[in-house]
């Protein structure tokens, strides 16, 4: 009895002692700090440069039919499945979890292009059948989706069947240059943006959007032409 009472004093006093030692604040010298600060985000950033240039880029250039000069990659090497072709081109950021998943299943011959400098946020997906092709100065968000085909097909009872998804639903998806896809935006099969086009973030987008508009909404719906925003902008600040 007296040891039992003796291992519960104990351990009591060590949970006691770690609550003590959790809520103290160990202060050290702000200099130092600032020391540690710097070489902890050097050390981070140069370890993530050197796995990035040394490993992760030849393997996604492996990968791709064309990979272009000063890709740089914010994390591991995009998550690609499928036999489709990829072609990337220059001053491209691509950052951590970006998949694309390619074709075989419907057409052979489908592939994915994206321009010179463009961005991909992190978790974007790309998901092709036969075509997406991104133009130049493209800055698509995190957490992007862009489909040129439904993920399974429409008709009643094919589903069940096993059926694939069949070439009838299945339109490529174009977005020209010096788009921006806001974060959580989702872009389904035949779209085409337009150039300098804003789409917002959560927007769904089920038809074509012409050059220099803005577009919010689920349906996305046109809101106002670019130059709009800008003046109304430009007007409230002043």
């Amino acid at each position: 009895m007296d040891a039992n009472l003796r291992m519960k004093g104990f351990w009591r006093f060590f949970r006691k002692l770690g609550k003590t030692v959790i809520k103290y604040r160990f202060s050290i010298p702000n200099w130092l700090a600032g020391f540690f600060y710097k070489e902890r985000f050097i050390r981070k950033n140069s370890w993530m440069l050197l796995k990035s240039k040394l490993y992760y880029e030849n393997l996604l250039r492996y990968r791709c039919e064309h990979v272009g000069r000063n890709l740089m990659l914010y994390g591991e090497v995009p998550f690609i499945t499928g036999t489709g072709k990829i072609y990337i081109g220059d001053d491209v950021e691509i950052f951590d979890k970006v998949t694309f998943f390619t074709g075989g299943h419907v057409y052979e011959d489908s592939e994915i292009k994206i321009g010179n400098g463009c961005s991909l946020g992190f978790m974007v997906q790309l998901r092709v059948a036969q075509r997406i092709e991104i133009g130049n100065n493209c800055m698509i968000a995190g957490w992007v989706r862009i489909s040129d085909y439904d993920g399974h097909p429409l008709v009643p009872g094919r589903k069940e069947k096993g059926l694939k998804v069949g070439q009838e639903d299945v339109k490529p998806v174009i977005i020209e240059d010096d788009v921006w896809i806001g974060e959580g935006a989702i872009i389904l099969k035949g779209v085409t943006i337009g150039k300098g086009s804003i789409i917002s973030s959560g927007s769904v987008v089920t038809r074509s959007v012409p050059p220099m508009k803005i577009v919010m909404g689920n349906p996305g719906r046109v809101a106002m032409w670019v130059a709009d925003a800008k003046e109304s902008q430009s007007g409230a600040d002043g």
